[in-house]
């Protein structure tokens, strides 16, 4: 199936509040060159920039079933979104729906922790943000943290944690749904892997944090410099909203289709 029937069919600007796409296949530029910058195809202009040479990931052509992705190299290559704090303050402190295809590691067993997105900086709980990260220190697992800010130690909104989730060297799609003010915990951080079951492991219950994250948004890290990826991403899609049932689907089916990932 081509790439240009499943744009016909589908496109991530279909579904309403979409607020940040970044694909890999719409990157025109030559094999393993630097990229500067990842050109928001959401319409709002959120593009993910690297000024600094050194710290650019890699445009690789032929990267996931003989489709693009760009490569981090796990010491420094990070891309961010210019003054972004507010604008993604949704991401910590509303409802969000996050779709990640993505692999971590290059070698069987990194043992070592990598960040897909992230606004927090890091582990830092006195700093509020988001963190989306992969960690193979003690499991291959995919961990969503929000933090709220608080300086003594008790800084999360929302932890949720799924060990032994995610191999490492391996594509999948990753999809994050956060509602960080329900008053339900375990609604509060919603984990998937290739569209298979939810994950709901949140037990945390501390006061919500209504202020601007420090950090811009980080792609190919947890924030910052915090966590560099060594692996691919070949496309990001975020919505400012809980999409439904039936749009879940849709969007799992288009990237399914397109990256040749097979749904759970």
């Amino acid at each position: 199936m081509s790439l240009l029937l499943l744009r016909k069919r589908f496109n991530p600007r279909n579904l309403p509040n979409l607020q940040l796409w970044l694909d890999a296949t719409r990157i025109a530029q030559a094999d393993s060159t630097s990229v500067a910058t990842w050109s928001d195809q959401s319409g709002n202009g959120y593009d993910a920039t690297q000024g600094g040479s050194a710290a650019r990931p890699t445009f690789i052509a032929s990267g996931l079933n003989g489709l693009p992705v760009v490569r981090f190299d796990g010491t420094d290559d990070v891309m961010s979104i210019p003054s972004s704090t507010s604008t993604f303050k949704f991401l910590h402190s509303d409802v969000s729906t996050i779709f990640i295809v993505a692999k971590a590691g290059v070698v069987t067993d990194p043992n070592t922790r990598y960040g897909f997105l992230g606004t927090n900086g890091g582990g830092n709980t006195s700093v509020v943000g988001i963190n989306i990260n992969w960690d193979d220190r003690a499991s291959q697992s995919l961990n969503n943290a929000i933090r709220t800010g608080v300086t003594n130690g008790v800084g999360w909104r929302t932890l949720n944690t799924e060990n032994n989730y995610f191999a490492a060297n391996t594509f999948g799609i990753l999809t994050v749904r956060t509602d960080p003010a329900n008053a339900t915990p375990l609604e509060r951080s919603i984990l998937n892997f290739n569209g298979g079951t939810d994950r709901k492991n949140n037990i945390e219950n501390s006061t919500l944090s209504t202020a601007n994250s420090a950090q811009d948004v980080a792609i190919g890290s947890g924030g910052a410099s915090a966590f560099v990826l060594n692996g691919d991403i070949a496309e990001i899609i975020v919505y400012n909203r809980a999409l439904n049932t039936s749009e879940l689907a849709q969007v799992h089916r288009y990237l399914s289709r397109k990256w040749g990932i097979q749904l759970a």
